[in-house]
């Protein structure tokens, strides 16, 4: 589940940002949440499945603003590591 940011970067002349999370699993993009236009404080509450097969690989977050014009803009990253987590339990 991805749920929310907090006090993100302000990427955009504006004074906001307009985020949205990659989920990268062994190399390949496995989800992407929908983009929140003009946050800093995005609220995603999204759900997203896909099959591990090997613990010792991270799952990484990347965080990046939308940008009409040219490339998104990396904001972040974060990785969670598998095998330190309990197996009974779903995040």
């Amino acid at each position: 589940s991805i749920d929310r940011g907090k006090d993100l970067a302000v990427k955009d002349l504006n004074g906001t940002s307009d985020p949205y999370v990659k989920v990268v699993y062994d190399s390949a993009e496995k989800f992407t949440t929908n983009i929140v236009y003009k946050s800093l404080h995005p609220l995603w509450n999204e759900k997203c499945a896909f099959f591990v097969h090997d613990l010792k690989l991270p799952v990484y977050f990347y965080v990046f603003d939308y940008d009409r014009i040219g490339r998104d803009e990396p904001m972040g990253m974060t990785k969670l590591d598998l095998s330190k987590l309990p197996l009974d339990t779903t995040y």
